[in-house]
């Protein structure tokens, strides 16, 4: 098999990646990604028979990406790499742990704010760019905090978290009795 022409780019949230290929009989194409210059690879999708393919780019990580493509007609497999493409920043992926939804907490007792962060290219978050809020108020920093339960009732728990591609945010109920 030959691989003639080879482009990923990314647009509206989406990468694009466009060949075009030839040997004998049907190929089959694989697609994959590299952040560390082609020392190690990624698969992205296995399996195409057209000379295209679209995915979100949501699913890579940031940074300087390199693309390989395989051709495979049942016996030889050959390959090309694109050029570099640039993927933003994006905001980080945030979870509140604690407190869960439906589970109470007894007003006398101390409240566990527990959260976990996830930034798009897998470098830990700053704990001091992690900010808890309850009703509005900075009540901690981090992402394991222990605070007083506020007075019974029901109350909106925030975690803020500023990353590298922007800043996130999400709520959850806090329960207490």
């Amino acid at each position: 098999p030959v691989i003639r022409k080879f482009a990923v780019s990314v647009s509206r949230g989406y990468a694009y990646a466009t060949w075009q290929g030839r040997g004998e009989g049907t190929l089959e194409f694989s697609l994959q990604f590299s952040k560390d210059r082609g020392r190690s690879w990624n698969g992205v999708a296995v399996g195409l028979t057209g000379s295209e393919y679209r995915f979100r780019a949501e699913t890579l990580p940031s940074g300087s990406l390199l693309f390989r493509l395989l051709a495979h007609d049942g016996f030889h497999t050959t390959t090309r790499v694109s050029r570099p493409v640039a993927i933003s920043p994006r905001p980080p992926c945030v979870a509140i742990l604690s407190p869960q939804a439906g589970r109470p907490f007894f007003s006398t007792a101390p409240v566990r704010l527990w959260g976990a962060v996830t930034e798009d290219d897998g470098v830990p978050v700053d704990p001091d760019a992690c900010e808890w809020l309850v009703d509005g108020q900075s009540v901690g920093r981090g992402l394991d905090a222990w605070i007083a339960a506020p007075s019974p009732g029901q109350h909106q728990c925030t975690l803020i978290v500023r990353g590298r591609g922007g800043t996130a945010r999400v709520d959850a109920t806090l329960l207490t009795l």
